[in-house]
């Protein structure tokens, strides 16, 4: 039998051909195998979990999360129509073959979006839209774009609503929404307001009811 002059490493010899001669059932459990988790800028959740062979990979699991996205599972593939699913979105597997393959495997969080609202302010010359997000339960998260006194001079802010025009408006702190959607301000002109910028007759341009 072969010898060297460190028995540390003797000993470590005579594992290995432990191990090698053991039966193929009972030398898959010195194997280990891993599922490495990637979150796909998520956070928290399981990290890595170790695979058995010949057995259903463990369940269940901590889902990750996300504050902008609901997520969906766990899959071999980030965005493949036909990537296999092995972990639902409550941690549970689907996948429940045993597994056979002697290597480990990551898996790759897929996440859903929650709706975004895209504020447009609706007037001629307006700032850009702004867009917030929702929450898991359809509702706006933080608050509205904040609407300064000179906006849209000559007019009242009458709140944020589906449409250009008529409907009602939004009360966020009831509201839900389960797609993308954007939102409309609606003004109401000031009588008799006038920033006395004249036409060539004299006439207000911006209302006829200013008094000049």
């Amino acid at each position: 039998m072969f010898k060297t002059d460190d028995p540390g490493t003797d000993d470590a010899l005579e594992i290995l051909r432990f191990v090698a001669d053991l039966p193929s059932e009972l030398h898959s459990r010195f194997e280990e195998y891993f599922i490495t988790f990637n979150r796909q800028q998520g956070i928290g959740g399981t990290n890595h979990i170790q695979l058995i062979l010949n057995q259903p990979i463990p369940s269940p699991i901590e889902p990750p999360r996300r504050d902008d996205a609901k997520f969906l599972g766990y899959f071999d593939h980030t965005d493949s129509p036909s990537a296999k699913r092995y972990y639902n979105a409550d941690g549970t597997r689907a996948y429940g073959e045993p597994w056979e393959m002697r290597n480990g495997i990551t898996l790759y969080a897929r996440w859903e979006p929650y709706p975004i609202l895209t504020f447009d302010w609706n007037f001629g010359n307006a700032p850009e839209t702004e867009d917030r997000r929702t929450n898991e339960r359809g509702f706006l998260i933080g608050s509205p774009p904040i609407v300064n006194d000179n906006m849209n001079p000559g007019h009242t802010f009458n709140g944020w609503f589906r449409t250009q025009v008529g409907g009602n408006p939004i009360d966020f702190s009831t509201h839900t929404f389960n797609r993308d959607t954007t939102l409309y301000a609606q003004w109401e002109p000031i009588p008799g307001w006038c920033d006395h910028d004249y036409n060539g007759f004299g006439v207000c341009k911006r209302s006829m009811s200013c008094g000049h």
